[in-house]
């Protein structure tokens, strides 16, 4: 007996396809057009009202409707209906449910953007989930990928030589590529300045700027008791210091250390200026080499020296070899007092260095021996020419200058200094981690800074966007824009200690929104941003997780197949999957990436095409069974505190058919409804509770 548009009361237990004999007196064969209550009995529903039709479209009994309908309900005179219509050229539409007008939709970048959301199936392809003014969406046939472009590292091969203790008696000494380019043995207990660590250092380094004029691709710098030296020409090199007390005098470190206390406190500061060169460590080294045999009887000679724009003269007149010492010593004098006269800040001068090099290119007649001075610069580039008195030119020796050592102001920078810090031999579940100088400018020609945690260098730290969830914004004047979302890069560790989140290689098949979290489901994997960070998935140091790291957690199933819908309930988060229902919960615990747990909690089969839907106190699921779908109510049971799944259309088993596509309801009302794929029918379920009884289930 089919109830049509009249108010009958007692039939509030609505549709029933048992026997007349089973049935309930409260229940009827049909029920169309009606709303069964427990106060007014059944009466018609009210009407709904024509504002605008917002496109055409000739639905199919035989075809599923391939839009994607999703609902913003912004406020009270906000709202709107997004369609995704699948369409390559209009992917998009955008229509107020207030009067029904077409809101204008930009574009960031047309062709990707739209060629994302196109799809033959919108409706089952597409996710969205809309937080405040921004809607994410997710088309589960696009696979999310890496930007497969790594970030560059650093520079040049590069290594750290810290001089940690002053020993008397003991020889420091560096190999690069097996073969000692700097060696210094301190002297007696007494001679205290010799075994002092910024001593050291600078006795190492002046033999590694003698090694650097005849191994010009390398550079080398230094700063109290620190030496740098790496190779711009980005050739690699092998490296070790040692020290004879026992290796504990001084720490080389080439991209690893073991511990961090080993690591400097400070580094030379290396630095690009706004002209391109190098800032801290840029170089000029004036030689002087005989050119003539000795037994010439050398005229006295002048010889001057220029630094931007200011001039010093050094006059040689003598032909020993002690007599070049002498005078470039004097020459470092005038040179000094030139600095202070005219304020010239930064510049420092080194030597007399002595070469006792056989195949160095600087030897000639004077034993084998040539000096040189070193100038250079903590603060900016500089020019240096150098002139001789061209009437005496038949002198003995002459004074030449050579751009080189460290910094030669052609523009290459050492860029990062990073390290990898091994991992705790005592703790098998850490990680290593790296560590990169970032340098803080003081007062003065002392570089401070601090090591900070970073990245492994030279490896991928971004997405490709174009294969993630867009977004879809609601502009300030009304209109809206679609595009990529900036997702953040990682920023410490590698794939070890700091993967990339597990929907990478794998497409996004919900999105959803928990603990303030957004959230993905991908393949058998539960992933949840970082706390209000919902563009970050990655952690945030490789020493330890933090409370608001994200989580990423594999359900605890044999299967194979990709979870369904995600739906957070009563504090928790339940994740179907095909056949089964899982909790992802932290128990009493704050909710984190180190609290977070997934049990498996039920076994009911759910629809694939019609999301779950929280209503009131409870979840509402379709489960199709053949060419019908039946209808669950997820709740807890009272008595046990477990959850179960009862099917509130078992009385009815085949009246709800299985292409089901959307369902929502109204806690308000206590209704639920069904819409079918065809968008021809609309099934409703009416429900009352009565504390833990269930008073209603039409």
């Amino acid at each position: 007996m089919p109830l049509i548009s009249k108010t009958i009361t007692g039939m509030y237990g609505g549709v029933s396809q048992q026997p007349a004999a089973l049935r309930l007196d409260n229940q009827c064969e049909e029920m169309t057009n009606c709303i069964p209550t427990l106060v007014d009995g059944v009466y018609k529903p009210p009407p709904t009202e024509f504002v605008s039709q917002l496109r055409e479209h000739t639905p199919s009994a035989t075809t599923l409707r391939p839009h994607k309908i999703h609902f913003i309900d912004r406020d009270s005179q906000e709202k709107y209906a997004v369609i995704f219509t699948g369409d390559a050229t209009t992917p998009i539409e955008i229509y107020s449910l207030l009067d029904g007008s077409l809101k204008t939709l930009s574009y960031n970048d047309a062709v990707p953007d739209k060629a994302y959301l196109t799809a033959a199936n919108a409706r089952s392809i597409i996710k969205a989930l809309t937080v405040a003014d921004t809607t994410i969406v997710a088309n589960n046939t696009k696979t999310p990928a890496k930007s497969g472009v790594p970030d560059q590292g650093w520079l040049f091969p590069t290594a750290i030589v810290n001089v940690t203790h002053g020993v008397a008696g003991t020889t420091y000494s560096i190999y690069i590529d097996n073969i000692q380019v700097a060696t210094f043995t301190t002297g007696t207990t007494t001679d205290y300045a010799t075994f002092r660590t910024s001593n050291i250092a600078t006795e190492l380094y002046n033999d590694l700027v003698t090694w650097q004029l005849t191994h010009t691709t390398f550079r080398v710098a230094k700063e109290d008791n620190v030496i740098l030296i790496y190779n711009p020409s980005n050739v690699d090199f092998d490296f070790r210091v040692t020290d004879s007390w026992g290796n504990a005098g001084m720490v080389g470190i080439k991209g690893e250390v073991e511990k961090i206390d080993d690591l400097p406190k400070h580094l030379p500061a290396i630095v690009a200026d706004a002209a391109g060169g190098e800032q801290g460590i840029v170089k000029s080294v004036l030689t002087v080499r005989p050119i003539e045999p000795i037994s010439d009887t050398g005229t006295p000679q002048t010889y001057t020296i220029t630094i931007n724009g200011h001039s010093v003269e050094m006059v040689l007149d003598g032909p020993n070899y002690e007599w070049v010492t002498y005078s470039l010593s004097q020459l470092k004098i005038a040179l000094e007092a030139m600095f202070v006269t005219y304020s010239m800040s930064g510049f420092v001068v080194e030597g007399p260095v002595e070469i006792d090099d056989p195949h160095h290119w600087y030897r000639r007649y004077v034993n084998g021996w040539a000096d040189f001075i070193t100038i250079w610069n903590t603060e900016d580039t500089f020019t240096i020419t150098c002139s001789v008195d061209t009437a005496s030119l038949g002198s003995t020796y002459i004074l030449t200058n050579t751009t080189g050592g460290v910094g030669d102001g052609a523009g290459t920078t050492l860029g990062e200094v990073v390290v990898y810090v091994g991992k705790d031999r005592d703790k098998p579940e850490s990680f290593g981690y790296y560590l990169k100088w970032v340098a803080e400018t003081e007062e003065g020609t002392k570089n401070t800074g601090v090591w900070k945690e970073t990245t492994k260098q030279n490896q991928d730290n971004h997405y490709n966007a174009d294969t993630l969830p867009h977004r879809l914004i609601r502009n300030a004047d009304g209109t809206f824009t679609f595009g990529t979302i900036d997702w953040d890069a990682r920023k410490v560790g590698d794939d070890d200690s700091i993967p990339y989140p597990s929907f990478i290689g794998n497409p996004i098949m919900d999105v959803f929104f928990h603990k303030n979290r957004v959230g993905f489901l991908a393949a058998g994997n539960v992933i949840l941003s970082k706390a209000d960070k919902y563009w970050d998935f990655f952690g945030t140091t490789a020493l330890e997780v933090l409370d608001d790291d994200p989580v990423d957690i594999t359900v605890p199933t044999t299967g194979v197949d990709a979870l369904r819908w995600g739906v957070p309930n009563k504090g928790d988060l339940l994740v179907f999957g095909p056949t089964d229902e899982y909790m992802l919960t932290s128990g009493d615990q704050v909710f984190g990436a180190r609290t977070a747990v997934m049990d498996t909690n039920t076994n009911f089969p759910i629809s694939a095409l019609a999301a779950p839907i929280r209503c009131g106190a409870n979840v509402f699921f379709v489960s199709p069974k053949g060419e019908y779908a039946s209808f669950h109510e997820y709740f807890t049971q009272p008595q046990t505190l477990t959850d179960d799944a009862a099917d509130v259309a078992a009385h009815c088993p085949r009246y709800l058919p299985a292409d089901v596509a959307y369902v929502t309801g109204s806690p308000t009302f206590n209704m639920m409804l069904a819409c079918t794929g065809d968008d021809l029918e609309v099934f409703g379920y009416k429900y009352y509770w009565a504390g833990d009884q269930k008073a209603q289930s039409a």
